[in-house]
């Protein structure tokens, strides 16, 4: 028998169970192997088992399976670089450095964050055997906070947190072009690109996508920006700032393949994040300071005007 039973409600109407599951909630899985465990019953719809090409409606309930290992089954392994900046008897926020990716994976060869807060001997909640801890992710290149979980209880305060949008987060941005007005905001949905599978997407139909940004300077043809996401879609902030015509310096894969600066990865940190916290319900409020590398890149356009 499995030890935990994983549910996730529908929020909007859906093609397929697979390719939902696949991009919302197991990303580690070939699609071969996703679908045995729907037809086995491992993921279910509404406590049924159901066909890999069933259609989602709102409201449906997915369910799925998974027997938990202990995190320290995972191997501990020191990551230099990543800094607590906070940390209670229920959570842990760290300073991510860029390249470093949050949680393992079957794709991921180098250690985590998540293995390194293994090898601190901080205690995960039992998310998954991967994601001991993992309430949110940032991407590999992208620098700044991350929360993690110490306990189940925690976990389910924060995700509601997160579902009712009532956690503020900030990032900062280095983009190409000027910007014709100094703030606005971009509401435009976004899913999984069909040309390729990797990469996300402006597409009608797909998920609900908000983004507030201010440009807090502008150096020659760059500007410099502080983003607010409303929403938490992949690669969000990334997908929108190209689509207006304003790719983040670095992004190879939504923007230029290379870059003046020599910079690997988008010049994107999370740098502040405010929510109440699940437990104590006091306000937490925890700043990030940005990374050398984008330091200097800052320092060295900055006479630019």
């Amino acid at each position: 028998m499995p030890d935990y039973k994983a549910l996730h409600e529908i929020e909007h109407d859906f093609q397929r169970l697979d390719l939902y599951v696949a991009e919302n909630l197991i990303h580690d899985l070939s699609r071969s192997k996703l679908q045995r465990l729907i037809k086995d019953g491992t993921i279910r719809v509404n406590g049924n088992k159901v066909k890999p090409n069933q259609k989602l409606i709102q409201g449906d309930i997915i369910e799925y399976d998974f027997e938990y290992k202990e995190p320290d089954k995972l191997n501990p392994a020191e990551v230099k670089g990543i800094e607590i900046l906070y940390e209670d008897e229920n959570i842990i926020v760290v300073n991510k450095p860029r390249g470093v990716v949050v949680h393992p994976a079957e794709s991921v060869k180098d250690p985590t964050v998540v293995n390194h807060l293994i090898f601190l001997g901080v205690p995960l909640a039992p998310v998954s055997y991967e994601r001991p801890g993992v309430v949110h992710r940032i991407d590999r290149f992208t620098s700044g906070i991350v929360v993690f979980v110490k306990d189940m209880k925690t976990y389910d305060g924060m995700v509601e947190l997160f579902k009712l949008k009532k956690i503020q987060k900030k990032y900062i941005a280095l983009c190409y072009n000027r910007f014709k007005t100094l703030q606005g905001i971009i509401d435009m949905p976004i899913g999984r690109s069909t040309k390729d599978r990797r990469k996300m997407s402006v597409k009608p139909g797909g998920k609900s996508a908000v983004t507030h940004f201010e440009v807090k300077a502008e150096y020659g043809d760059y500007s410099y920006l502080e983003l607010f996401p409303k929403t938490g879609r992949t690669h969000q902030l990334r997908v929108h700032l190209a689509k207006v015509g304003h790719p983040i310096v670095g992004d190879d894969v939504y923007g230029p393949k290379t870059n003046e600066f020599g910079l690997t990865g988008q010049f994107l940190h999370a740098k502040e994040i405010v929510f109440i916290h699940p437990v104590s319900g006091k306000e937490i409020y925890i700043k990030a300071p940005m990374p050398p590398e984008l330091m200097s890149i800052l320092e060295s356009i900055k006479d630019e005007k």
